[in-house]
This record gives C-alpha cells, structure tokens and sequence, in this order.
C-alpha cells in the first residue's frame, strides 16, 4: 500500500514537471480530452495547473507581462 502511495507521488510530480511547460492552450486541451474522473492523478495535475495558472493571472499587475 504504502509503496503504490509513493509511485502514485511520483507520477504526480512528474505530470507537474510535464505540464508546467505545456501552454495555457495545449492544458486546457488536454484536460478537455482527458475522460478521467475526479481522483485521476493525471486529470488533478492538469486541473491543479489550470486553477495556479488562473490564481497567478487574478493577482498580476498589467506590468508583469511586458
């Protein structure tokens, strides 16, 4: 039990590296594709990064993307 904890871990960790440098457009894509449900460790990667992406864009100051 406890080693599937830590391989589902380090999968999550790895989608996280994955998808921090896919494109806003290409995330949402692929969460749009994606059938998984909720508790999918690939779904909550992708879900987690839309809901980051999203948090950093409400409170940046139209300087920060010059």
């Amino acid at each position: 039990m406890e080693e599937q904890k830590r391989g589902q871990d380090q999968h999550v960790l790895e989608y996280r590296e994955r998808i921090s440098a896919m494109s806003d457009r290409a995330v949402r894509t692929a969460f749009l594709a994606t059938k998984a449900k909720a508790g999918d460790p690939w779904r909550d990667a992708l879900v987690a990064e839309m809901k980051e992406r999203l948090r950093r864009l409400a409170f940046s100051r139209p300087h920060d993307f010059a």
